[in-house]
């Protein structure tokens, strides 16, 4: 592991025009321990690879990851939107256990409850065959803006197997504080994606605001401990055990891919350390006004 108790992940967003089976190497490399948010299908410009049509760079990323021991963390991204059927996620979840995941991460694109509820009951039963675990993922530009709202999916879908993927950026646009995460418990928060940024305010709601939230979501993150988010406090919530993925696309991903990617491993390492040596706040006892 490559902080302190906490295995280390790095996201494929982080370098997504880096072919896969590189991509494991320069994460293996820099000390990670396990792919996050492994992209099996290109994003929606046409950037990462088709690791779902195409079986020889499929059989490529294995090899690179038995070569370098990395395991896989998760797998993306599987959009529940109107008229979506839980089978339509079974090519995901099929590579997701053919490459050892864990977990499968859900975008939520229904506005409506109900139907979405239903999808979310069946795609978790999928999952379960497959031996993954749904992740529902807030984002402000989602049907599911917080985690409050992606668990009361969880309630409403009657699963006690998925969980809530907390992003902290998207945690921070939606105008979301670490005590928040409170009411979740751990058992619902079983890893935590990492970034930074510059600003810890809220997007707004306005087509302008969510276009903003949309591109630095995409390609304007910093690399833990390098801007304001409250990572630490975060941290808090998540068992000291639990995985922590680096989501952090930036340009100068496309200048050096492996340097950037050393640069995100060493920023994480130094935050997790900072962090072990501060107790949590359930350690620290009774203020002095108590």
């Amino acid at each position: 592991m490559t902080g302190p108790g906490r295995p280390l992940a790095l996201a494929s967003l982080s370098a997504l025009h880096v072919p896969p089976p590189e991509f494991v190497r320069y994460a293996a490399a820099a000390g990670f321990d396990l792919l996050g948010a492994l992209r099996l299908v290109p994003a929606r410009d046409g950037t990462g690879a088709d690791l779902v049509g195409d079986v020889a760079l499929r059989g490529a990323t294995a090899v690179a990851l038995a070569d370098t021991g990395l395991g896989v963390l998760d797998v993306e991204v599987f959009r529940l939107r109107p008229g979506t059927a839980a089978a339509e996620a079974e090519p995901l979840l099929a590579i997701g256990a053919e490459l050892g995941a864990r977990f499968l991460l859900t975008a939520v694109e229904d506005p409506e409850p109900a139907r979405r509820a239903a999808v979310l009951a069946d795609l978790c039963d999928l999952a379960r065959g497959y031996g993954l675990r749904c992740m529902v993922e807030p984002m402000v530009f989602s049907a599911l803006r917080t985690p409050a709202e992606a668990a009361a999916l969880l309630d409403a879908a009657g699963t006690d197997e998925a969980g809530v993927l907390v992003d902290t950026l998207h945690f921070a646009r939606a105008g979301g504080t670490p005590a928040d995460l409170d009411a979740l418990g751990p058992g619902r928060l079983p890893y935590v994606q990492l970034c930074d940024a510059q600003s810890a305010e809220p997007a707004g709601v306005d087509p302008a605001g969510l276009r903003r939230a949309v591109d630095e979501a995409v390609a304007r993150r910093l690399p833990p401990g390098e801007g304001v988010l409250p990572l630490t406090e975060v941290l808090d919530r998540i068992d000291r055990q639990a995985p922590v993925s680096l989501e952090v696309p930036n340009p100068a991903a496309r200048e050096d891919p492996a340097a950037w990617i050393r640069h995100l491993a060493d920023a994480a390492r130094e935050l997790l350390r900072r962090g072990a040596l501060t107790p949590r706040m359930s350690d620290r006892g009774p203020g002095p006004d108590r």
